[in-house]
């Protein structure tokens, strides 16, 4: 990127340069360990004074952008706090973990109705009173995120007592209550920043933000927080980490075939016999008669989840806290698992409970939303319990054949006894 002084603008040439520097660094072009070049150099090829430069980089010092190590030159500093949300439940946890010294301002700390969007996230009345939390956290003197908290006052009106300058906000609830709190849920984005947030980040109204928003739940499933968080872009960086579920490519090939009325070869479906192979009879001990559950009666798709799994609880196939293992998993990533029209799949992990491999299998009567919009309402739930990846494909494709065919999935969903829905399952 170029640089060129804008001189008929009132924003000193210093702050021009300080600013054309921090754009280079928050778009990748300088990363991190960058050594920019001497000043000397820099301010000859950039057409400004060796004072103009320092008084900039003096600036992206105070910033925490860049560092200045004696005889070895300037360089883009690495940023203050890397947080990755497929681990720690908090920002305070991250720091301490990470050995990184900060500071906490409790800003506010008070007991107020609860805000529509706070009080939809928690599951309460709009205006039932909440228990509101508001922090600065700096790192080496450095502003780095500002938060607030937002917990039912009628569990958690108590926290009002607690000093949370000093302890994260995980350890006093946990502490406090005897509770594990065991997940969060983020959603992430890019905001500009309020008068508020600009004068406690030190930025600019207007600058960007990263901003999320977040429900912490605890062992059971139940909400216990939500929260918003603020965080300077330059100070900040996201990671994540990314991998294919168990059985996603199973999940893939059924929401493809079932969409397109095509079986997995792409062919146009016609109502066709299973083929014949060593593994045929194994479908049938995989989901046997007890694990079929037919127009069953629900009021959501939480209880439905639970229902197949005490049939794999029944059976031997998995342990009791299977089912509310699926429905964790379901509530952490979401709808994802209703893969078809009508048609969901659910599983949990094998170290949750899984004893051996099996399949349950309930159609619903009523159909029930399960929040895809696309696919919803679902009549036909299968649940898996997989000891691996790999013991029971044969099986996962032999369902998703009879799925992917239209004739044998209406078949499924219409059929009147558990009989009637393994028949269909196994016959030849």
């Amino acid at each position: 990127m170029e640089f060129t002084v804008d001189r008929s603008s009132s924003q000193p040439i210093y702050s021009q340069l300080a600013s054309w520097i921090e754009t280079n660094i928050a778009s990748g072009e300088w990363q991190s360990e960058y050594k920019i070049p001497g000043e000397v150099e820099l301010s000859k090829s950039l057409g400004v004074s060796r004072g103009s430069l320092r008084k900039a980089i003096g600036i992206l010092i105070e910033k925490g952008l860049v560092v200045q190590i004696h005889g070895k030159g300037t360089f883009v500093s690495e940023p203050v706090n890397s947080q990755s949300f497929a681990g720690r439940l908090s920002v305070y946890q991250d720091l301490v973990l990470m050995g990184v010294p900060f500071t906490t301002e409790v800003l506010e700390q008070r007991i107020i109705p609860a805000p529509d969007k706070e009080a939809h996230r928690l599951d309460i009345s709009p205006a039932e009173a909440v228990f509101y939390l508001k922090r600065l956290r700096r790192v080496k003197g450095g502003p780095l995120v500002v938060q607030e908290s937002f917990f039912s006052a009628a569990r958690f009106g108590g926290l009002m007592s607690e000093d949370f300058s000093r302890t994260g906000m995980v350890e006093i609830v946990e502490r406090r209550y005897n509770i594990t709190l065991e997940w969060t849920s983020h959603t992430i984005s890019v905001a500009k920043a309020t008068m508020s947030v600009a004068s406690l980040l030190g930025l600019k109204v207007g600058d960007p933000v990263l901003f999320t928003e977040s429900v912490l739940y605890d062992e059971t499933g139940n909400k216990v927080e939500t929260g918003l968080s603020w965080f300077r872009p330059d100070r900040f960086r996201l990671k994540t980490t990314t991998r294919r579920e168990q059985n996603e490519p199973f999940y893939s090939m059924l929401g493809r075939s079932a969409k397109t009325g095509l079986n997995p070869a792409g062919s146009e479906t016609q109502p066709q016999p299973l083929s014949r192979n060593p593994l045929k009879h194994h479908l049938a001990e995989l989901l046997p008669l007890e694990r079929i559950s037919i127009n069953h009666t629900v009021e959501n798709w939480s209880e439905a989840i639970l229902h197949a799994g005490r049939l794999l609880y029944s059976t031997g196939a998995a342990e009791e806290r299977y089912g509310p293992a699926m429905v964790k998993t379901a509530r952490q990533l979401g709808p994802y698992f209703v893969v078809a029209p009508g048609i969901a799949i659910a599983h949990a992990l094998p170290q949750e409970g899984v004893i051996k491999p099996a399949f349950a299998l309930v159609t619903l009567q009523p159909a029930l939303p399960f929040g895809n919009s696309e696919n919803d309402p679902v009549r036909l739930l299968i649940v898996i319990a997989a000891v691996d990846t790999q013991q029971h494909v044969e099986a996962l494709k032999e369902i998703a054949d009879i799925l992917s065919n239209p004739v044998s999935r209406k078949a499924l969903m219409q059929a009147n006894s558990q009989s009637d829905a393994f028949d269909i399952l196994t016959k030849n």
